[in-house]
């Protein structure tokens, strides 16, 4: 909900936001402020419970460590179900006689937003649950291995 009235922020910002590119309704910002006051009291309350669900979460994230499964296991799948997708979509666009380029495109579109709002949101659930190292060592994991070059021994001999 708060997402979506971050977003909406056209008819809600004004030149004179108190926020540097923020929201200067009040009610929103009571709001805001409300959801998040509720969520951190909940969050501190039930701390206990929850160490367990975001041991499994940092567990599920591990598969991120390692390029090849992710590609494998994961992306292989997704690459599957957009496929499906779009092909899902362009078949019931011309069974029902509709333009299929605009729609699709539309759709395409669509798919691709969802994806950015996924890795976005992804990306800030990693960096509430995970370490920093842990997310240091996932990115290391990503980087090619370089080997260190040996330099030629240079000798100066003065004659």
């Amino acid at each position: 909900m708060v997402g979506a009235v971050l977003v909406a922020g056209r008819g809600l910002t004004s030149t004179s936001s108190p926020i540097p590119g923020g929201i200067s309704s009040p009610p929103v910002l009571l709001v805001t402020a409300a959801i998040a006051s509720v969520g951190s009291l909940v969050g501190y309350r039930y701390r206990r419970k929850l160490r367990p669900v975001l041991r499994r979460i940092t567990r599920g994230f591990s598969l991120v460590t390692s390029p090849r499964s992710f590609v494998t296991r994961v992306l292989s799948w997704k690459i599957v179900a957009w496929t499906l997708r779009v092909g899902a979509v362009y078949a019931f666009l011309v069974a029902f006689h509709l333009p299929a380029t605009s729609m699709l495109g539309f759709g395409l579109g669509m798919q691709a937003s969802t994806a950015i709002t996924d890795i976005v949101f992804g990306a800030a659930a990693l960096s509430v649950v995970a370490n920093p190292e842990d997310i240091r060592n996932a990115l290391r994991t990503l980087r090619p291995r370089r080997e260190p070059r040996r330099r030629a021994a240079v000798s100066t001999s003065s004659s």
